[in-house]
């Protein structure tokens, strides 16, 4: 038996209504197979329909507004660090180059590089160094400075290499065995001390060969300068004491005062702390007296961070707040002001409510 049924008007109407056709094609099940086509044809044939009747192209539209920026992307591999002073040298296969700068990393033009065999330092150990000469005696004698006195004696013999304007040294070529590498400025060079840093220790050749090594040197000290402290050498060949080096006789020979140490005496003992105060320093003071009431004045009156009594301005233990003012530091160095600086520090307030 053939079922039949009338299909709305609104569908012979081809109506545009967004659903009616959801509503309708559930009805068509069993036999009825050809309302279904027919729904079909008819909506294939409104989609040609629509896509037949486009318009012209309208004018483009004004810019949007700029997005936001998008994430950053991954960082690039760190390049190589280059040469302090200026770009690599051009090296020499079977020698050795290298600059001469100083602290400000500038390059110290002039002068000369000396290779010194440690042959040569090793046989000083047998030379006597009088320790009770004067400064000038010890400035004219030729065991004071090791390296320099070899270079005084022997450097006519010694591979050397000559400094350019622009601080440039190089060795074509360098002999076997261990070498100090050591700069002496030029004669008219008087703001550059001699030696550098390469040559506190012997260098092996084929460590040397076709490399770049650039020697940083000190500035000399103005013809003004003073020194006042104990003596410890001026860290050109490390933390080492003056007492275990030559140049203890530079600084302070027994009995002997050097040309750095200043021994001024104020008759006037306000004056003293006076001057004391003008240093951009102040780490501490030493004040040799037994008058207490001098004791406590240069307590009350010194600008520094701690005042020794009846010895050198360097004594400490470990338990004592040790540190400075001034240019000398911030701070305090000692067990409890260690614990108090790895301390946080916090801090509750509770409000009583109103009653």
């Amino acid at each position: 038996m053939r079922q039949t049924f009338a299909l709305p008007r609104e569908m012979w109407r081809l109506s545009t209504t967004k659903a009616w056709w959801r509503d309708r094609v559930t009805v068509m099940t069993g036999k009825n197979v050809w309302v279904g086509r027919f729904l079909l044809s008819a909506m294939m044939a409104l989609g040609l329909a629509v896509s037949g009747c486009s318009g012209t192209e309208g004018a483009q539209g004004p810019e949007g507004p700029e997005g936001p920026p998008g994430e950053p992307g991954e960082p690039g591999e760190p390049g190589e660090p280059g040469e302090p002073g200026g770009p690599p040298l051009e090296l020499e296969p079977d020698g050795l180059v290298g600059r001469i700068l100083d602290p400000r990393v500038l390059p110290v033009g002039n002068g000369t590089v000396y290779l010194i065999p440690s042959e040569d330092v090793g046989a000083l150990n047998d030379t006597p160094i009088d320790l009770q000469l004067t400064p000038e005696e010890t400035a004219a004698s030729t065991v004071d400075e090791p390296l320099d006195d070899l270079i005084d004696t022997k450097g006519t013999t010694y591979e050397q290499a000559t400094v350019d304007e622009e601080g440039v040294y190089r060795f074509t070529t360098i002999s076997g065995g261990p070498y100090y590498v050591t700069w002496a400025p030029d004669a008219a060079d008087t703001m550059h001390l001699p030696g550098g840093d390469q040559c506190r220790e012997p260098l092996e050749s084929a460590d040397l060969v076709n490399t770049q090594l650039n020697i940083w040197v000190s500035g000399a000290a103005s013809e003004t300068a003073t020194y006042v402290g104990s003596s410890t050498c001026m860290t050109c060949h490390g933390l080492h004491r003056s007492t275990r080096t030559a140049h203890r006789v530079g600084l302070q020979a027994t009995g002997v005062r050097g040309n750095l140490q200043d021994i001024s005496q104020w008759p006037d003992f306000d004056a003293a702390l006076e001057e004391v105060n003008e240093s951009a320093f102040g780490l501490q003071a030493g004040v040799f007296t037994r008058d207490l009431y001098r004791a406590y004045r240069a307590w009350d009156v010194l600008e520094v961070g701690g005042v020794v009594i009846g010895d050198v301005p360097s004594w400490r233990v470990d338990h004592m707040p040790y540190g400075g003012v001034k240019d000398s530091g911030l701070g305090r160095e000692g067990i409890r002001w260690a614990i108090e600086d790895m301390t946080e520090t916090r801090l509750m307030v509770i409000r009583t409510p109103a009653t």
